[in-house]
């Protein structure tokens, strides 16, 4: 089985890493596993560039243009797809058995392209763009469902109606589109998908992200604090996430009111922030007056592991999340997750056995499942808590069970199309 993975980058970025692994997960397992992408961060022999007169960086800024034209609520990242690279070229000549999209966008393929694949694909839905319009996220809106007609605008949206241009290039051009198979990374992501007008009569298949549960594992916490420079007598809450206190969709301005209620109940908890570089996290009102402990970007997973490890319980604030890989590595590493009962998160946490789920957006329910969790430093029923957060990893998010589940879907996959 040959396979090209598709994806603008292998590194920096929730999608592009989870590409990444599975990548490497299949590898592990005998397949013949390969990508191309528009920008190559690793060193991975078989991660190659797709070819291109332009640069990533050029290709990213032009394909981002008409966002300049449209008036909108919805802050989050708005991908046109009217350029690319010449990736659908490159994976015909190559001629794998299957063809694995994963975050394509930022100038990478241009949308009419896609149709062009002449072998069996499958499209990892990591985010929402595939069946929406422009929008990554569609923050509360349902012209995903509905269609992206003159008169359905979002409240407060003006100028180039860019969704709906970018949706009815989509709808015209995947109409003939007939072997695509979609990998919705949980449940949630697969029922919008349903529900969209793009994709409601395609076959969706649930394949979760995996995490390497041996890289990601329990450690000492002392230990752990002390390689990563962390106190060790305090309680500490871990937030983090690619550009964590800019992505409006990952709730960063909600924890401020939750940590300022935990510290009336207990004054000595402290916040560690991770995925954004410490000089722009310092600056952000959300953090102001907290006691705070910034540690930047991570590359390293490693040293990742053992931030997640030193902190007695992870936040996941977020607004709208496909999966939450944050969670999972933090449930791997024996560490419990408090989070907002939204998009993917609910298939990952159980609330009260290996974390928090409190109801969107209650800051103050938010507060009570971070002091409860916090509160339980050092005793039985954190380390009980710890353990059965590891074992549904164990069950359920190995990399070895997504490439074991995702090898057998391409046999599936195959088997129909021969």
């Amino acid at each position: 089985m040959r396979v090209i993975h598709l994806s603008h980058q292998d590194r920096d970025g929730g999608a592009a890493v989870a590409a990444w692994r599975l990548h490497q997960g299949l590898v592990a397992r005998g397949t013949d596993s390969s990508m191309l992408v528009a920008r190559k961060l690793g060193t991975d022999p078989a991660v190659r560039v797709v070819p291109s007169p332009w640069g990533a960086r050029w290709r990213k800024r032009i394909d981002r243009l008409p966002r300049r034209f449209l008036q909108t609520p919805n802050q989050g990242l708005h991908s046109p797809a009217w350029i690319g690279a010449a990736a659908s070229r490159a994976v015909n000549r190559a001629a794998p058995d299957i063809a694995h999209l994963h975050w394509i966008n930022d100038g990478f393929i241009r949308a009419e392209s896609l149709p062009q694949l002449t072998v069996p694909v499958v499209w990892s839905l990591h985010d929402m763009w595939a069946f929406a319009g422009a929008e990554h996220y569609v923050d509360g809106c349902r012209r995903y469902a509905n269609g992206y007609l003159p008169h359905n605008r979002p409240s407060g949206e003006t100028g180039f109606d860019l969704n709906r241009w970018t949706w009815e290039r989509k709808r015209k051009a995947w109409r003939a589109w007939s072997r695509l198979t979609l990998f919705a990374v949980s449940r949630w992501m697969a029922d919008r998908a349903r529900e969209s007008v793009l994709f409601r009569d395609r076959p969706i298949k649930v394949l979760y992200n995996g995490v390497d549960e041996q890289l990601f594992r329990p450690m000492d916490q002392s230990a752990a604090r002390s390689a990563v420079g962390l106190p060790p007598d305090i309680p500490l809450i871990l937030y983090g996430a690619l550009d964590a206190t800019s992505d409006r969709r990952k709730g960063f301005d909600l924890i401020g009111d939750a940590l300022r209620a935990v510290q009336q109940v207990n004054p000595h908890v402290a916040l560690a922030v991770f995925g954004n570089s410490p000089e722009s996290a310092r600056e952000h009102p959300a953090f102001a007056g907290l006691p705070t402990h910034y540690l930047g970007r991570i590359h390293d997973p490693a040293r990742l592991a053992q931030i997640y490890a030193a902190c007695d319980v992870m936040v996941v604030p977020s607004r709208q999340e496909a999966f939450g890989q944050t969670a999972v590595e933090a449930l791997a590493c024996g560490t419990p997750v408090a989070a907002f009962r939204v998009g993917g998160l609910p298939e990952i946490v159980e609330h009260h056995v290996s974390g928090f789920l409190a109801e969107p957006f209650d800051t103050a329910e938010l507060a009570r499942g971070l002091g409860w969790l916090a509160g339980l430093r050092g005793t039985p029923a954190r380390a009980a808590i710890a353990a059965a957060g590891r074992a549904q990893v164990l069950r359920e998010f190995t990399l070895t069970i997504q490439a074991r589940r995702c090898q057998a879907l391409y046999g599936e996959i195959t088997a129909q199309s021969s």
